[in-house]
């Protein structure tokens, strides 16, 4: 059985939706877990009608505690020897279920993952992940999953901007004994940057080997407004900082892993990425400057910066890491605002 557990908060919009994608897939030894974090809209409503529609749906309702505890709580209930996470406002291929079990079981593997699709306003635009259909073992689960999970380091520095590839939850099915044994839940999202990041990365710590299904069987829905977003987070520095010391602390055990600590160190000098893009959300130019010049000043960057080789990036990212690493702040500016506008115009 497959335990699909959805975090529901003021979801309406698209919930139907959701659910119903689950509870229509091709495998049908399953169960939908809709975990409501005290919703104030129609979620609640929208709930209980599925489970009293279909036995397979199970609904908790709770006070608001947060996406990362919501994901917890189902993982604590689940019943399935295996767990899928779906976001209230997606929606999945109904072979989803079926491809990524029958390659787990076929492969003998720990996990197994696919290729997605954005859907925007836009349009729906398919991100493969790697050419083919692939599994994972000794070492090229340890750089290809586990390294590659928490940054890039090597020949991957050829494309920084594909360090999220393996971070997303969704469009992956885990061993909920391996979760489960090892302790692998959900950092709080007010602490850390990206809970998803560091669940993935812990999970691959425990597991020695994955799948990857090369087809586009989830649908991603960018910009929805039910993401949590803010026009500029004050805390961001300080989720980096806590990040550095959680996950450095799983690097240090490992300390025979050099691949691993310029992984680690590639992660987080890319941070800047993020956090220019956050100061650049500052009123004037004289407030963005000064928030740059602070977190660019940071001890954490500059031990990160004398193990990350960007020598093998593009000429833009070398300019854009080597400004940051020797805190030129205005060059990181001109570099981070122009980065901006590529970004706004391709999207648009």
């Amino acid at each position: 059985m497959i335990s699909i557990i959805i975090p529901v908060y003021n979801a309406d919009r698209f919930l139907e939706e959701c659910v119903e994608s689950a509870l229509n897939q091709s495998y049908k030894e399953l169960e939908v877990l809709l975990i409501d974090d005290g919703s104030t809209d129609s979620s609640p409503e929208i709930c209980d009608k599925f489970a009293k529609k279909d036995r397979r749906v199970r609904v908790f309702h709770g006070e608001n505690r947060g996406v990362s505890e919501t994901r917890n709580k189902g993982i604590r209930l689940a019943r399935g020897e295996y767990i899928m996470f779906f976001d209230s406002d997606d929606y999945a291929d109904p072979a989803l279920c079926e491809r990524l079990l029958g390659a787990v079981e076929h492969d003998g593997t720990d996990f197994a993952f696919c290729s997605y699709n954005n859907v925007a306003s836009s349009g729906i635009k398919p991100r493969k992940l790697y050419d083919g259909s692939r599994v994972f073992k000794n070492d090229d689960f340890r750089n290809e999953i586990q390294t590659a999970t928490l940054g890039l380091n090597g020949e991957n520095l050829t494309n920084p901007e594909r360090i999220d590839k393996l971070t997303p939850i969704w469009a992956r099915l885990y061993k909920t004994a391996i979760i489960r044994l090892n302790n692998v839940y959900y950092v709080d999202l007010n602490k850390v940057p990206s809970e998803c990041l560091l669940f993935n990365f812990e999970y691959s710590l425990h597991a020695r080997s994955a799948s990857y299904v090369d087809e586009p069987l989830y649908y991603y829905r960018r910009n929805t407004g039910i993401s949590v977003t803010k026009p500029y987070r004050e805390d961001l520095w300080d989720k980096w900082s806590y990040w550095t010391q959680y996950a450095g602390g799983l690097v240090k055990d490992d300390g025979n892993r050099k691949d691993m600590l310029l992984a680690y160190c590639g992660r987080l000098c890319s941070a800047v990425i993020p956090l220019g893009g956050n100061a650049m959300k500052k009123p004037t130019r004289r407030e963005r400057l000064a928030e740059m010049k602070s977190f660019l000043s940071h001890d954490e960057f500059e031990k990160a910066f004398n193990h990350f080789d960007y020598s093998r990036c593009a000429f833009y990212w070398k300019l854009f890491f080597g400004s940051a690493k020797k805190r030129r702040v205005r060059m990181f500016y001109f570099l981070t605002w122009s980065m901006r506008k590529i970004l706004s115009y391709r999207k648009n």
